[in-house]
């Protein structure tokens, strides 16, 4: 239960933080690595590539991602399924699979690397 909150607080301190922070140009550090080229969550979730996602799109996303963690595919989550997908999420957003995410990597696992 605790790594589904930290989970799902993550995920809405990224999308505030993008939100908030999205009108801000900071320089990238000179000893940050450059993160690979990847489609940010954003991107995934917008299917028809209008730059926004829609009510639609946001439940289509979610069910598909619900499928994907729902390995015995008995229509329900385990905790032992639940923080398998969190450690995917995790690995995911470790780009350059340092085994740590930095800000930059998190940044463009939500929003995609042009956000600023």
């Amino acid at each position: 239960m605790k790594r589904l909150m930290t989970g799902t607080i993550a995920c809405a301190l990224g999308i505030a933080a993008y939100a908030v922070c999205g009108a801000q140009d900071a320089a990238p550090k000179a000893d940050e690595q450059k993160v690979p080229e990847q489609k940010s969550i954003l991107q995934k979730m917008d299917a028809n590539g209008d730059g926004q996602v829609s009510q639609v799109e946001l439940i289509a996303c979610r069910e598909v991602w619900f499928k994907e963690m729902d390995t015995d595919k008995d229509g329900k989550l385990s905790a032992d399924e639940i923080n398998a997908g969190a450690d995917k999420d995790y690995a995911g957003m470790d780009a350059n699979k340092d085994g740590v995410v930095v800000l930059e990597e998190y940044v463009v696992y939500f929003a995609g690397k042009d956000a600023p």
